[in-house]
């Protein structure tokens, strides 16, 4: 597949990127080649290849099982008392 974004996001080869999806499928991609702005990888479903990703999928460096850090919106709310 192929990734917008590339050495200009901090992307690298061997890198896996998950999949954020609503259906809570397991799927990722392995970064296998990095140019300056786009990405190719391949997808995996469960350490399966799968038959091919749709347009649009949101990737993030974080499994969406791990704790993720709050976004900077909600931290300057908690930081200002919720104002």
């Amino acid at each position: 597949m192929t990734i917008k974004g590339g050495k200009d996001i901090g992307l690298r080869p061997g890198m896996e990127l998950y999949v954020i999806s609503a259906n809570h499928e397991l799927q990722s991609v392995q970064i296998t080649e990095v140019k300056e702005l786009t990405s190719a990888g391949i997808v995996t479903e469960i350490g399966a290849e799968s038959p091919g990703p749709s347009v649009g999928l949101k990737l993030s460096t974080l499994p969406r099982w791990a704790p993720h850090p709050p976004n900077k919106e909600a931290a300057a709310k908690n930081a200002t008392g919720g104002r």
